[in-house]
């Protein structure tokens, strides 16, 4: 387990140390692949990272609502479960499939597309 998150990390910091050069030769304004690719791992990273953060949000969403707070908190949480779900997943799938195919995840991530 401890060499997965070493991977990780060192897949995540390179990639981080290459964004720079990307914007440095004057694509970051065009709509190509170059931008699209930028555009896909920033967003897979944002929502990778910031999935855990839906199931407090989504409790706090049903706890403001009304009904009785046990069932609300209860309906909360398995509702934020699907939503960290679906956001790591769609996390994943834009950090693993951006340099073969960016640009084409429209429709994948969920709604807001990024949580910050």
């Amino acid at each position: 387990m401890k060499k997965f998150f070493v991977l990780i990390i060192s897949v995540a910091l390179l990639n981080i140390s290459l964004l720079p050069s990307l914007y440095a030769e004057g694509r970051s304004s065009e709509t190509g692949y170059w931008h699209n690719w930028v555009y896909d791992y920033k967003r897979g990273f944002k929502n990778l990272f910031t999935s855990p953060l839906e199931i407090p949000i989504t409790v706090q969403e049903y706890h403001e609502q009304a009904g009785p707070p046990v069932l609300r908190h209860l309906a909360g949480f398995g509702d934020g479960f699907f939503q960290f779900l679906t956001r790591g997943v769609s996390g994943a799938w834009d950090l693993v499939f951006a340099a073969w195919v960016p640009g084409a995840q429209e429709g994948l991530p969920p709604a807001p597309e990024v949580l910050f």
